[in-house]
């Protein structure tokens, strides 16, 4: 069993074998920020997301991880068949994502995880657990969309993603949901995390919001090509440690390539918003804050050339865009957070 704080047994061993006591830190840290974060806050969305960018600005005095501000901007797609959901409209049109997370590993064999995720607040309290099947509150087209995974096209002339950066994605936890709740009977909030592609709608709604999403698949790992992905964790912790262990989102590294046949657009893509963001943040700021983004460019950019003119907008389409380098050592963590393990 994983020494993760609310890290719930079995799970499989193609997931306990990749966690490591680092990744457990990690998870142990950001669950202590992000309830430090979250503390007081009302049940809802906006102060809750800007509470979790808080946790992950804190993150960066201990471990490799830099938030960086990004533009949310809205993607167009082709629909479900109309015979299959009523609250489909011909033409949608919706925001890509909250969070745009990057976990990357330096070294001998480096790698890349990327994940879209869409945080969502739940008001009711309740207590979900992997043998559950919980439901919470969300926008349907954003879970067709991040479910579904149709090809992409910027919905505004500012946003120009790769058409394919969903739906050519190796694993389906490119696309993700992190619901914000609160237990029965306790103030502190938590995240449930899964892959969009685990839920389904509760009903057939009539209109694409405040429908119902329950987790309809509980399998809590999948494997592809050799790559493990989670897909599913209950609280804030797991999240966090499985996150680090980069056992959430799509493989976009080099060895990717031979099973997704644009991943090496949408790394090119990536590296194009990093570079962006350094240079933003190094004009602002100087060099404070930036020293993962520099990590990141020197392993991954050597013979890469930046696509300028298949690629020339480099907002990512989200609220922020989360780089963590999931290797290194990490800085002293105070006693609070280590008594948490």
């Amino acid at each position: 069993m994983l020494a993760v704080p609310g890290f719930s047994s079995p799970w499989p061993n193609a997931v306990e074998a990749k966690v490591e006591e680092f990744d457990c830190l990690f998870g142990a840290a950001f669950d202590y920020y992000f309830r430090q974060s979250t503390s007081g806050n009302p049940p809802e969305e906006v102060p809750l997301f800007r509470s979790m960018q808080d946790a992950f600005e804190r993150m960066s005095r201990h471990f490799y991880v830099e938030e960086y501000h990004g533009q949310v901007s809205q993607v167009e797609f082709a629909p479900p068949t109309h015979d299959e959901y009523d609250w489909a409209r011909s033409s949608p049109q919706c925001e890509l994502a909250d969070l745009l997370i990057v976990a990357f590993r330096t070294g001998k064999n480096p790698s890349i995880r990327l994940t879209l995720l869409q945080a969502k607040s739940e008001r009711n309290r309740r207590t979900p657990h992997l043998d559950d099947r919980p439901w919470f509150k969300a926008n349907m087209e954003q879970w067709d969309l991040l479910s579904r995974r149709p090809p992409i096209e910027g919905a505004f002339s500012t946003f120009n993603p790769p058409r394919s950066l969903l739906a050519d994605a190796l694993l389906p936890s490119v696309g993700t949901f992190g619901f914000f709740y609160r237990n029965h009977g306790q103030d502190d909030y938590h995240l449930y995390y899964g892959r969009a592609e685990s839920f389904n709608p509760t009903y057939n709604y009539s209109t694409r919001y405040g429908g119902r999403l329950k987790v309809s698949n509980t399998q809590l790992a999948a494997q592809k090509h050799g790559f493990t992905e989670a897909c599913l964790a209950p609280d804030t912790p797991e999240f966090g440690a499985l996150m680090n262990a980069q056992l959430i989102g799509t493989p976009i590294h080099a060895e990717a390539d031979p099973y997704s046949s644009t991943s090496w657009i949408v790394r090119r893509w990536l590296l194009s918003l990093v570079r962006s963001a350094v240079e933003e943040r190094r004009r602002e700021i100087g060099d404070e804050g930036i020293e993962v983004g520099e990590f990141f460019l020197e392993t991954f950019g050597d013979g890469e050339d930046i696509i300028e003119d298949e690629i020339r907008r480099f907002a990512p389409g989200t609220k922020s865009l989360v780089l963590i380098k999931t290797n290194g050592k990490f800085r002293t963590l105070p006693p609070e957070i280590l008594a948490r393990l």
